[in-house]
């Protein structure tokens, strides 16, 4: 029986995380990285809005991709892929 060869995951294009355990706005994490969330600096709808897709303080987020663009940004939390534009994840603070 042949062997196929282990696929490997690529390198990150952005490196290695610049500043581990630092907190940032979510927009500034790059792509391929996973970061807590520490706290919502966010009001009314918007915050109501981000908490309700799982945005909550301890929630794992994994930066999925950038668009071609570079806004929006997909991040995956609690199992599921969400949008968010740079202005919105600004408000969100992670570790």
């Amino acid at each position: 029986m042949r062997r196929l060869p282990m696929l490997q995951r690529a390198p990150d294009p952005a490196g290695p995380d610049p500043e581990p355990g630092v907190l940032r706005p979510l927009s500034d994490v790059p792509v391929g990285h996973r970061v807590n969330v520490e706290s919502l600096h966010l009001d009314g709808l918007l915050r109501r809005r981000v908490l309700d897709l799982g945005f909550v303080p301890g929630a794992v987020v994994h930066v999925v991709r950038r668009s071609p663009l570079g806004d929006p940004t997909a991040y995956m939390v609690m199992g599921a892929v969400v949008a968010l534009r740079a202005g919105e994840a600004k408000g969100i603070k992670v570790r």
